[in-house]
């Protein structure tokens, strides 16, 4: 099990765009699956502006996302919601698009901080639109 943490480097972080946390890493001939973003993880990153979390995750730690005031997307792939306290700024809940994975929305609306987001949409994270059997949809 792998947990994304935090590196404070000269008191700031320079963590910035487009993230992706992946499922899984490779290191020293292992593979690891990643499990957890920790306490404070990406605190201050105020030029991250969209986070991808994979579904493996099953903990987000306090404060994983503190001040980070510029997230305009988090495509948030776990099928069930973690319950947890990343601190989301009053920014972030307003303004940014909380993607959740296809048929889980109501779920979603239902935990904290998720139900907190003023825009959820559903979204296919499988990256396959549609099925064609016998050439028909």
């Amino acid at each position: 099990m792998v947990e994304v943490t935090y590196q404070k480097l000269g008191g700031s972080s320079y963590i910035s765009g487009d993230i992706v946390i992946p499922q899984k890493v490779f290191h020293t001939s292992r593979t690891y699956t990643v499990t957890s973003i920790g306490e404070s993880a990406f605190e201050n990153c105020s030029g991250l502006t969209s986070v991808t979390i994979p579904n493996s995750v099953t903990t987000i730690g306090d404060g994983a996302f503190s001040l980070c005031s510029s997230l305009e997307s988090i495509n948030m792939q776990c099928e069930v919601p973690i319950g947890c306290e990343p601190s989301f700024p009053d920014k972030v809940l307003k303004k940014a698009v909380l993607y959740v994975p296809t048929g889980t929305l109501s779920a979603y609306k239902k935990v904290d901080p998720w139900r907190n987001f003023r825009n959820i949409k559903e979204k296919n994270f499988s990256g396959i639109d549609a099925v064609e059997a016998n050439g028909k949809l």
